[in-house]
C-alpha cells in the first residue's frame, strides 16, 4: 500500500470538451499545458460516441466499441507520467437510450455534444511504474524507494 496526505498546494481544473474532439488526446493537451504532475479526474459527465471500453481478464484487455451516442454518466481516473508522457487511467459508465449502463476501463471516445471533467491534480506528481508483464501501477513517490 501506497499514501499520500497533501495539506494544500493542490488545484482544480475544469475541463470542457466540444463535439467531435477525442477525450484522452485533449485531456493529455490540458495535462501538459496546465503542467499537472499527477492528479485525479473525479467528476466527468457528457455524451460521447465511438466509445471503447475494456475489462482486464488478468492478461490482456478485452475492448468493446459502442459506435451510438450514450450518456457519458461518470467518468473518474488518475493521472501520472510514464517515460515522459502524460499516463492517463480512466473509467467510465455508459448509459444508452433503454437506460442501460455498461462501464470499464475507457480506451477512447469522440465526444458528441460535450464532455465536462474536473481535474485534482496534486504538486507532487504521480508517475507509473511497470508491475508484472502487463500493468503499470500508481507510484504517489516517484523517485523515492
Amino acid at each position: 500500500m501506497e499514501t499520500l496526505a497533501t495539506s494544500g498546494g493542490g488545484r482544480l481544473c475544469a475541463v470542457r470538451l466540444d463535439p467531435g474532439e477525442d477525450v484522452l488526446g485533449r485531456l493529455a493537451e490540458v495535462v501538459e499545458q496546465q503542467d499537472i504532475r499527477g492528479g485525479f479526474v473525479t467528476v466527468g459527465i457528457g455524451s460521447l460516441r465511438d466509445t471503447t471500453l475494456g475489462f482486464f481478464d488478468g492478461e490482456r484487455y478485452v475492448q468493446r466499441t459502442f459506435r451510438e451516442p450514450h450518456e457519458l454518466l461518470s467518468m473518474t481516473g488518475s493521472i501520472a507520467w510514464y517515460e515522459g508522457q502524460p499516463h492517463i487511467h480512466l473509467h467510465a459508465l455508459l448509459g444508452d437510450p433503454e437506460y442501460r449502463v455498461v462501464g470499464g476501463h475507457f480506451h477512447g471516445g469522440t465526444v458528441e455534444i460535450l464532455v465536462e471533467l474536473m481535474v485534482q491534480a496534486f504538486p507532487e506528481g504521480f508517475a507509473r511504474v511497470p508491475s508484472g508483464k502487463v500493468l503499470k501501477v500508481l507510484s504517489l513517490h516517484p523517485g523515492k524507494s
